[in-house]
Order: structure tokens, then C-alpha cells, then sequence
């Protein structure tokens, strides 16, 4: 590893030095009050990021706040109580003077905290973009106002032939008008970041056009590279000069950024160096493409940077991480389950951190990345997430570039003490969902053949930093992005999803919380069943329910059965979410009858056999005792016997009547079900919340 950074290092030697006056400015999350209630009073707000200077302002949905300048890290601005008043959500940036760009965009909810999620379709949710013919299937989504509204608006990266940018213009309650004309970007879209390239004031887009599939054509422009578009203020939108630009094999991830600090915006293009064409991986790369502040890049000398053929990274985030004022990178590797930790120079390289890259203890094949201060120390923190159980690793910043593994949070465990490897995480995003000051997580995750965003709730605290939540929203089908804003403007955060193949975008809404997540169990088949001892009774129609956004991994018990019966469901657990069922078979065993270890048989057709033997018996022992010599035999004796063994043998044959099911004492008979009608209870547990359903068992 030593070897990648002395690489990273000489490849990148010779960017030049030329720094503008002032670099453009990098916010940290959260901002400090995170969020506030509305009606609350006056307060000064606390600004944490990167590239301040004297004379920087902190700006409140554009509008320019009175600020003071604390430190290159930090800025403090005056918040009236006006600007508070009525629930809403802030757009929070700052800019230097004498540069165009501003900072990246942090959100400022004014709603009340919330102990609980809960969230609704916005309507006319799903949106469908394309047709049954001609499919368009949202790769990416990014959220900014495109037209300068005030309204939160989509931009939707659209897979399809040929592939294309989509715009849908915010009203401002959750539903969105498309835009007519669509820009053209590359055959297949993985990725969009949205910033001020050119320094207008208007929001322009990155957009990552990933590496050709095996019946795709190979024109260059199309495949790994960035198109560039640039924002023409109305939601429409103009393929910048020289675009796209060419970047390292299969981009998957970009992040944006002021990286040599000269006033303009910057590329890091992150490339996992999978060939779908061949079948085999080449280098994965960095790409930095400096920007000359027009809209324009230029790849950096050296670039792409060769990461190595065996990470396969997934993910990249940006931050200050050593606290120098110089922004960093940190990328997670999939293959490797490491992070790898990239710390700027100032002038558009880098060098490996000392520690780098950090293993991952407990996640594993790392997809999903985050940075933010999650502990409210101000240091930067890692959030990682994992292919197995939505497991996440939370790596806490020193504060000098090193980092200290956290313990994992959040995988779903079934009763095997195993997690569930079904769930895959597609997306990771951050906010303050529950209005509490502390920064959350909204996950993507896909599981099996249904797909989910779930939410992890921060506390702010050291240890632990994240706790499951409980709750989800289902989406549909596979999602392949997240975006988060609040789309009505209303002070609470809301989700957007993308569908893969349903062409299908998917508004969901944050709404206060009714009820608690919680989830409902019933019998929806055969709730009845009847069994002779040694039968076997099935319910097929064990319903378990997510009621409420519920998440979780239900275990199952069952009681109430006989002696000598057992009962059982098909799987000792269900894992289930929004909106979703699971439907578990309860089977309940019983037992045969037994006498001298062997099995009598039942009621039934036996006991027409048994009765003439028995008949027979009584007539053979008459007979016997009469041809015995009286005189040796008590008078007595001669008299009783033949009505003793008749006696015995009327007896026998009314056991044998009977089927001798019932394992009654005095009959013989050992062990078995008793007959009888029985309640048994199924109950299914996830923590603290137990509920349950009963059937009914009838053994004759």
C-alpha cells in the first residue's frame, strides 16, 4: 500500500500550484442547531466545513445571513425567528468573496421532533417515465431547484437507447411536473452530482456514463466518461463544451469539490474496473478532473490514477478528514472490505493516510458510504455500509486522518445467529429524519424480490453512535438511487426512489406518526383441523404483517397442544417490511397408541376381526374347563370359571370395539394423543412485541 500512495503521489506531482484567492467552500453535516422547531426564537447558527475565509457568508435559501467568521472551519450566522416560523426546510450554503460557485447544499428542517417515522405515497406516486416500448429505468436521482422556484425539483439519470436526463419540475407538495425537453448523456448512467460548475448561480449536473454490456456498442464518448450538462435556470439543461469527458474504465461514483482549492469545482470520478464485455476486471481508478471554472475539465495530469485490480471499490466520500483545510477522500473497497483513506495536499493530489487502507471488522463487501459528524465532536465519522444484513460500520475520525472502527450496528439477525444475506444496500443517505439534532440514515436495501428504504436512527453519542429504528417504506421493484429533501415543504425530510425495470420513480413523504411500527399475525387458511392418534394436522395460513412501516425478523413459537403432540412452523422465523407479509406452516404431530410396544390399531374396521376372536376365545375356555375330571376341580370353581372367562372375554371384546384410541387407564393401552378438542397458540416475538393467533386441534 505504501507503493499506491507514493503512485498517487508522483502521478498527481505537477498539477501546478496556482490557487485562487479564495477556494470555494465545503459544509460538514449537521449544522449545529441540526434543525428547529417552528415558532422557536432567535438563534445563532453554528457553520463546521472546509475553505472559509474572512469575509464568507452563510446563506439561507440564497439569501445571504449576517456572519462571522470563527475560524478556515467554522462560521457563525444570525437566524431570525421570522425565518423560523412556519415548518419549512432550508437550503444552507456558504460562499467566499470573489468566487461564484457556492458550497455544497445542506438541509435545515423547522418541524417537530418526532419519536416515530411514518411516511405516505405522495400522489400520483409512482411516476412513470417511458413507455411499455420504449423504457426508461431511473439509474440515478439528485434533488435541487433546477428553476429557481423555491421548490425542490428531480433530476432523473434514465437508462434506456438512447439514454437520457430527465427533469421533473417540484409544485411544491410532493408532485412533480415532467419537463418536456430531456438532454442526452451516455448509454448507461450510474451516477449524478449536482453543483454550480460554471459559477452562474444556476445548478448544473454531472452525470457518470459507466462501461459498455456485451450487446452494447463501444463508442467512446458514451461509455466511461462524465457529461457535463449545464443549467439553463428553467429546469433544462446544455451539454457543456468538451463534453462528456473521458474518465477511468466503469464509473460508478463522483464526488464534488473544490480540490486545489483555486475557486473552482472539481471531479473525483470513481471507476470499479468491471469489463461486462470480457468478463474480467481491469484497474480500478480515481479521476480527477479540475475544473477551469466555465463548465469545462480538465483531467489532471496522471489521471485516472490505477487503484488495483483486486478492490473492486463501490463507494466514495469527501471531507476534511486530518483537519488541515484541505479536502480528502476516502473510497470503500468491496473486495477487499477496507476503506481506503486519500489525504489532499492542497493542489489536487494526495497522499495514503498512515493506517490506510482500514479493515472492516464485521462488514462485509463494503457498497454504501457516508461522511458526517455523527458524534458532534467535531471530527469527521464514516458511516459503511455492508452486502450482509444491512450491516453498518461506523468508522470514528481522530481527527488526524486515522480512524477507530466502531461497533457494527443494524444487521438483521435471524434465531441461527446468522444474518440475512439477502439484504443488499443500493443507497446511503444522511439527514436529520427524526427532528432530534442528530444525523440519521436512510438506507436503500434490496431483499429478495422486494426492495426497501429503511431508517437508522443517530443519537450523537460516541457509543453507540446508530440504533435501528424499526420502521421502513417499501419501494418498487429494484431501486438503484435514493434522494432525500423535503419535496412539500413542509420541515420534515422526505425520499425518492428509483425502479428498476418498472421505469418507475416512487415519492414517499414524511407524515406525523399515528401509531408505532408494529406488525399483526393471523390464521388466513385452515384454522381447524382433525387428526386420529399418530395423524399429522397442517395450517398453511400463518399470516404475518408489517403494520406501520414496520422491519424486523419475527421468530415463532407455538403451545396449547396435547400430551404427547408436538407442534411446529415451517421456518422459526419471517423477515418482513412496509407494507409486506410472510406466511409461515404451523404442523402439529400427534401419536399413536401403544400397548407391549406394539401399536394397536384404531377405530375402524379392526375391530369387526377382533370381536369373532375374542367370541372365539370365551367358546374355547367354556369348552376346555368342561372336559376337565370334576372331581378334581373345587365345586366352585366348576361353576365360576366358565363365567369368568366369559366375563374377561366380553370385556376384551368391548376394548377392542372401542379402537382403543382414547389410551384411558384400564384399557391397556400406552401413551398416544388423547382424543379431545385443543387450542393451540401460535405467537410470533420481534424485542418487546409479542402477538398471536390460535387454532384449533380436534383428535378422535
Amino acid at each position: 500500500m505504501r507503493g499506491l500512495a507514493f503512485l498517487i503521489c508522483c502521478l498527481f506531482a505537477g498539477l501546478g500550484t496556482a490557487v485562487a484567492a479564495n477556494p470555494v467552500p465545503f459544509v460538514n453535516q449537521p449544522l449545529v442547531p441540526a434543525d428547529a422547531a417552528p415558532g422557536g426564537g432567535a438563534f445563532t447558527l453554528t457553520v463546521n466545513g472546509t475553505g472559509f475565509v474572512s469575509g464568507a457568508t452563510v446563506n439561507w435559501n440564497g439569501r445571504p445571513l449576517s456572519t462571522v467568521f470563527v475560524s478556515p472551519s467554522q462560521l457563525t450566522a444570525a437566524v431570525s425567528a421570522a425565518l423560523i416560523a412556519a415548518p419549512n426546510t432550508a437550503s444552507v450554503t456558504v460562499t467566499n468573496p470573489g468566487t461564484g460557485a457556492a458550497s455544497n447544499v445542506v438541509y435545515f428542517p423547522i418541524a417537530q421532533p418526532r419519536s416515530q417515522l411514518a411516511f405516505t405515497s405522495a400522489l400520483a406516486s409512482p411516476i412513470t417515465l417511458g413507455t411499455p416500448t420504449t423504457p426508461h429505468v431511473p439509474m440515478a436521482i439528485a434533488a435541487a431547484d433546477f428553476n429557481g422556484d423555491g421548490k425542490l425539483d428531480l433530476a432523473v439519470a434514465l437508462l434506456g437507447n438512447p439514454s437520457v436526463l430527465q427533469v421533473l419540475l417540484g409544485n411544491g407538495n410532493g408532485t412533480f411536473a415532467v419537463v418536456p425537453t430531456q438532454a442526452t448523456v451516455g448509454m448507461r448512467p450510474t451516477a449524478v452530482a449536482v453543483s454550480d460548475f460554471n459559477g452562474d448561480g444556476k445548478p448544473d449536473l454531472a452525470v457518470l456514463n459507466a462501461a459498455p454490456a456485451p450487446n452494447e456498442q463501444t463508442t467512446p464518448d458514451i461509455f466511461n466518461s462524465v457529461s457535463v450538462l449545464l443549467g439553463n435556470g428553467d429546469g433544462t439543461f446544455t451539454n457543456a463544451p468538451g463534453s462528456p469527458v473521458s474518465v477511468g474504465f466503469d464509473p460508478i461514483d463522483v464526488a464534488v469539490a473544490d480540490f486545489n482549492g483555486d475557486g473552482k469545482l472539481d471531479l473525483a470520478v470513481l471507476g470499479d474496473g468491471i469489463d461486462l464485455v470480457t468478463g474480467n476486471n481491469v484497474d480500478a481508478t480515481l479521476t480527477i478532473l479540475l475544473g477551469n471554472g466555465d463548465g469545462t475539465f480538465t483531467p489532471a495530469p496522471g489521471s485516472p490514477v490505477d487503484l488495483g485490480i483486486k478492490i473492486l471499490p463501490s463507494a466514495l466520500a469527501v471531507g476534511d478528514f486530518n483537519g488541515d483545510g484541505k479536502l480528502d477522500l476516502a473510497i470503500a473497497n468491496f473486495a477487499t472490505s477496507t476503506v481506503t483513506i486519500l489525504l489532499g495536499n492542497g493542489d489536487g493530489t494526495f497522499t495514503q493516510a498512515p493506517g490506510s487502507p482500514v479493515t472492516l471488522t464485521v462488514t462485509v463487501e463494503p457498497e454504501v458510504m457516508a461522511a458526517g459528524d455523527f458524534t458532534g465532536n467535531g471530527k469527521l465519522d464514516l458511516a459503511v455500509g455492508g452486502s450482509y444484513g444491512y450491516s453498518i460500520d461506523t468508522l470514528l475520525g481522530n481527527g488526524d486522518g486515522t480512524f477507530t472502527e466502531q461497533t457494527t450496528c443494524c444487521g438483521i439477525i435471524e434465531d441461527t445467529g446468522t444474518m440475512l444475506t439477502a439484504l443488499s444496500p443500493f443507497a446511503m443517505e444522511i439527514g436529520d429524519f427524526y427532528g432530534d439534532g442528530h444525523l440519521d440514515l436512510a438506507m436503500g436495501l434490496e431483499w429478495i424480490n422486494t426492495s426497501f428504504v429503511t431508517f437508522v436512527h443517530g443519537n450523537g453519542d460516541a457509543n453507540p453512535v446508530f440504533t435501528r429504528s424499526d420502521y421502513s417504506t417499501l419501494t418498487y421493484d429494484i431501486p438503484a438511487s435514493v434522494a432525500v429533501g423535503d419535496f412539500n415543504n413542509d420541515g420534515e425530510l422526505d425520499v425518492v426512489t428509483g425502479a428498476d425495470p418498472s421505469s418507475q420513480i416512487a415519492v414517499q413523504l414524511q407524515m406525523p406518526s399515528q401509531q408505532s411500527p408494529d406488525f399483526a399475525i393471523a390464521s388466513t387458511g385452515n384454522s381447524t383441523a382433525t387428526v386420529s392418534p399418530g395423524g399429522t394436522a397442517t395450517y398453511s395460513g400463518i399470516q404475518i404483517s408489517s403494520l406501520n412501516g414496520f422491519i424486523g425478523d419475527v421468530s415463532f413459537s407455538c403451545f396449547g397442544q396435547p400430551v404427547n403432540a408436538t407442534c411446529s412452523a415451517s421456518v422459526p422465523s419471517a423477515f418482513i417490511v412496509a407494507e409486506s407479509t410472510a406466511t409461515v406452516t404451523l404442523t402439529v404431530q400427534t401419536t399413536a397408541p401403544t400397548q407391549g410396544g406394539v401399536a394397536l390399531p384404531v377405530a375402524g374396521p379392526g375391530r369387526w376381526i377382533a370381536a369373532p376372536l375374542a367370541a372365539l376365545l370365551a367358546l374355547m375356555c367354556i369348552a376346555t374347563v368342561g372336559r376337565i375330571q370334576p372331581r378334581r376341580i373345587p365345586r366352585r370353581v366348576r361353576v365360576l370359571a366358565p363365567l369368568g372367562v366369559l366375563l374377561v372375554s366380553v370385556v376384551l371384546l368391548a376394548t377392542c370395539g372401542s379402537g382403543g384410541a382414547s389410551g384411558s387407564s384400564g384399557s391397556g393401552l400406552v401413551g398416544g394423543t388423547p382424543a379431545g378438542t385443543y387450542q393451540i397458540v401460535v405467537e410470533g416475538t420481534w424485542g418487546q412485541i409479542v402477538h398471536s393467533t390460535t387454532v384449533t386441534l380436534t383428535v378422535k
